[in-house]
């Protein structure tokens, strides 16, 4: 059973459970185990887990709309312990915050203040470590809230464990500290049931009170869209009229930079007469053109369009659409060029549609540029093999055959040497062409694309918002998710009903 999880400054991430230090098997460096002989622990099967509280509570601000208060308390997340760092849920039954200064408790109750009723007294208490009183306190342990001091409870210790004639002072300190409270809540609820016991009934009312609170929400926003389905309709025709703005703009920007781009001094580096000394530039100049050229103004705003399409509260992923509905010619037709250069054209993974851009350049530069990249190496080595070989084949006729004049030789050296610059001549050209195909190919194919995905999700959106299918389907989950709280509290409630009865 897992029992608390409190703030501590300067601790690492850790569980305390009963044992010995020879059984602790730490899963990862950042998560420490530790062995306590405890004998509470032992007989109320306990297991600690401390942490810190997130970032945000620290910082006073508020729990983001996505988690809820309760949430990052109750069910804190653990970076420690994931295998592939991402964070994992680690939920447990009570909590214990410690608060080390009067501004911890204010950042707590900013924190809480919208999940004030799910964080009740029997699960999470907060413990602020504020100097002793003079005298024995005798606190409410049914209180939120109760004042601790460390160092007198650690004092109290040492003093016990240094002799056994302290027990006097021990005792004194101890009850002084106000740790006595925060043992009895630790743990109240967990004397043995016949049914289930009285922690576990309250955490599973709790989750139960959460669900139903969740429940109400959702049914509020779905009154409120239905409310908002009037003006739904004209949203709708104002963002398509923006699409259409918006792919008519970026095709003209495609069709000009890139003109542009393929018409500049810097691509003109890379022509077949300064491969020589410009074969190590391609890769910077064709990533520079994909970079700087392709499609950015109409990247940044399409980042716009899906701003006001999340606003009107359209759906932002392609995984919301069927796959079947897409149209079929948003992908190259079959008689439009492929040349060896191109990349597919197949969407790879499903994506939001606003990410089609970067992602479609991001593997033009990482598939069509090394290809281009190799192809000019190697036809610059093949141009300088076989200028080479002609010329060693001139010296030989020229030194090994006497009837062979210079001039005559010399015209093989010329032969081989025009035949080698007109290849890498025809074939770089051919090259950069259909490379800057590939490149003007795949900005309309994603523009396309894009375009399509767009105008189908507002279409499903509308007609979904029109015929009610999808707030029909919404509401059925409600009503499920509501039976099933019913059936907890009834099981819960004849739990109550056979202990009271004694019935076992």
């Amino acid at each position: 059973m897992s029992g608390t999880a409190a703030s501590v400054q300067g601790l690492l991430t850790g569980n305390a459970r009963y044992g010995e230090e020879q059984d602790v098997h730490p899963p990862t460096p950042l998560y420490r185990v530790l062995a306590v002989p405890s004998r509470v622990l032992r007989l109320y099967n306990l297991e600690i887990l401390v942490t810190t509280l997130p970032d945000r509570v620290a910082q006073h601000a508020p729990a983001p709309s996505t988690e809820s208060a309760a949430d990052a308390i109750l069910v804190p997340k653990l970076q420690a312990a994931s295998a592939r760092g991402t964070p994992v849920p680690y939920p447990v039954h009570k909590t214990l915050l410690l608060a080390e200064r009067l501004d911890d408790v204010v950042a707590f109750g900013r924190f809480s203040a919208g999940s004030a009723e799910q964080l009740n007294h029997d699960t999470v208490k907060l413990a602020v470590n504020i100097p002793a009183p003079a005298e024995d306190a005798m606190p409410d342990g049914q209180e939120g809230s109760a004042a601790v001091d460390v160092q007198v409870a650690t004092a109290a210790l040492a003093m016990f464990r240094e002799s056994v004639q302290n027990a006097m002072a021990y005792e004194h300190g101890w009850f002084r500290s106000g740790l006595p409270v925060l043992s009895q809540w630790l743990i109240q609820g967990l004397q043995p049931s016949d049914t289930i016991k009285p922690a576990m009934r309250t955490l599973i009312a709790s989750i139960a009170d959460d669900v139903e609170a969740k429940l109400t929400k959702e049914a509020m926003a779905l009154r409120q869209r239905q409310a908002s389905t009037s003006t739904h309709s004209a949203t709708a025709c104002s963002i398509l009229a923006h699409l259409s703005s918006w792919a008519e703009t970026s095709h003209t920007e495609l069709r000009d930079h890139l003109d542009a781009a393929f018409s500049s001094p810097s691509w003109h580096k890379v022509v077949w007469y300064k491969l020589l000394w410009r074969v190590d530039d391609v890769t910077m100049i064709s990533t520079e053109i994909l970079e700087r050229r392709w499609l950015v103004s109409a990247e940044k705003s399409s980042v716009f369009l899906a701003g006001r399409m999340d606003q009107a509260g359209f759906l932002d992923d392609v995984r919301h659409v069927a796959a079947a509905a897409i149209p079929q010619d948003t992908v190259l037709a079959p008689d439009s060029p492929r040349p060896d250069l191109s990349i597919s054209t197949e969407v790879r993974r499903r994506e939001k549609w606003v990410n089609h851009i970067a992602t479609a350049r991001a593997e033009l530069i990482h598939d069509a540029v090394p290809p281009l990249q190799a192809l000019a190496q190697r036809l610059l080595l093949q141009t300088l093999s076989t200028t080479a070989m002609s010329s060693a084949l001139t010296a030989v006729l020229y030194l090994g055959l006497e009837s062979f004049s210079l001039f005559e030789a010399g015209a093989a050296a010329a032969l081989g040497l025009t035949l080698s610059l007109r290849r890498i001549q025809r074939l770089w050209e051919g090259a950069r062409e259909r490379w800057e195909a590939t490149v003007r190919e795949e900005g309309r194919r994603v523009l396309k694309e894009t375009e399509d995905v767009v105008r189908l999700i507002v279409q499903r959106t509308e007609a979904g918002g029109k015929d009610g299918s999808g707030d029909c389907d919404e509401r059925v989950e409600q009503e499920r998710a509501r039976e099933a709280v019913k059936r907890v509290r009834e099981a819960l409630e004849r739990c109550g009903d056979a202990e009271r009865k004694g019935d076992p």
